[in-house]
């Protein structure tokens, strides 16, 4: 079995915080508004914030660990998996960010919390085995992505 995993640090700083920081300036803005502000922004905040925190923790769209065992990939993140048999792919999106260093890898159509991952070429290891692996069952990979590997080389 395979396993990619992000080390520690970078899980801690790129996904974790993000997470901690939005859930701070959630309480912050509830705190705000309890205390007498009626402004706009804590009413924003307020409103945005928890469904922000809501889709990156449950849909979990940052794993911290990809396992393939040669019959089935998993993601873990949040307390949770998302399991998806190779043989069962019918639906696979692999697109390129080269700004970022990030690919965005969209599993099946109809998945409301998962099937949408963001993973980081740079800082997983053997990234580039998992990404050959994944590429013929994206039939248009090299449509999408062709142009953004042009402009990369340059």
């Amino acid at each position: 079995m395979k396993e990619y995993k992000y080390p520690k640090g970078y899980f801690l700083v790129s996904v974790l915080g993000p997470n901690i920081m939005m859930a701070a300036v959630l309480i912050w803005a509830i705190y705000d508004r309890i205390y007498g502000s009626r402004s706009m922004v804590d009413q924003l905040i307020i409103t945005v914030v928890p469904l922000l925190l809501f889709c990156s923790l449950l849909a979990m769209n940052q794993p911290r660990l990809i396992t393939d065992d040669g019959e089935k990939i998993t993601f873990y993140g949040f307390f949770q998996k998302h399991e998806y048999k190779w043989s069962e792919i019918n639906f696979l999106r692999i697109r390129k960010f080269i700004m970022t260093d990030r690919i965005f890898v969209r599993i099946g159509k109809d998945r409301v919390m998962g099937g949408r991952y963001w993973l980081d070429t740079d800082s997983l290891p053997g990234f580039g085995e998992l990404l050959e692996k994944m590429i013929p069952y994206d039939p248009c990979y090299e449509m999408n992505n062709i142009g953004k590997t042009k402009r990369k080389k340059k």
